[in-house]
């Protein structure tokens, strides 16, 4: 597959649980690459969309959608990484700077918390994880949130110590302060439609509940 210079979202969409497909059809934009993540095509299916790219160790996906989704079979049956990294790897690999996974939810802890740590490995990258009810993306130096008054926005350390975190727009505003508890940042309040938050040292998660 070419490499691509201009602007689109590449959406990976996992094979989470996903608890309404009708509310993930509408996250999606008309001119999103769309990346399946080996059984993540079974959501796909049933929202009778195409990916272009179906990648994985295919031990999730049913041997009729490997039928189906043959043209954009890509197997990778290395076990170094998971199918959600992997189809990030090819996100990157075609010259995308803006990557969404969908369908990351679900029973299983282990793949969830991956996905999030993915975040902040690859936090060089604009990554970000979204659902129906909230946008998740790791802070870089100072980002600007679009917002409604009463959003709860939730700061979450990925790091042993995030330094220098000043906010502007929240009920509790934080100045040059420091957060090393996983819980102090939870659940703040939007009390302006525009919200900024700026981080000199550290990895902070940002969570966006609409």
């Amino acid at each position: 597959m070419p490499a691509t210079s201009f602007k689109m979202r590449a959406v990976i969409v996992c094979n989470g649980e996903i608890r309404s497909h009708s509310g993930l059809k509408e996250l999606l934009k008309p001119d999103d690459f769309i990346i399946a993540a080996d059984g993540g095509a079974m959501h796909l299916e049933r929202l009778g969309l195409e990916p272009k790219a179906v990648i994985g160790d295919m031990d999730s996906i049913k041997d009729h959608h490997k039928e189906q989704f043959k043209e954009q079979l890509i197997v990778h049956e290395g076990q170094e990484h998971n199918d959600a990294e992997k189809a990030l790897h090819l996100a990157l690999k075609m010259g995308f700077d803006d990557i969404i996974f969908v369908g990351f939810e679900g029973s299983r802890l282990d793949h969830l918390l991956a996905t999030v740590m993915l975040l902040k490995e690859y936090h060089d990258k604009e990554l970000s994880l979204l659902t129906h009810d909230y946008k998740a993306k790791v802070i870089k130096n100072k980002i600007k949130l679009n917002a409604k008054k009463g959003d709860r926005v939730s700061l979450i350390p990925l790091t042993d110590s995030v330094k220098g975190i000043t906010t502007k727009g929240l009920h509790h505003p934080l100045i040059n302060a420091q957060l090393d508890s996983s819980t102090h940042g939870i659940s703040n309040i939007a009390s302006e439609n525009k919200v900024s938050i700026k981080v000199d040292e550290g990895s902070l998660l940002l969570m966006h509940w609409f």
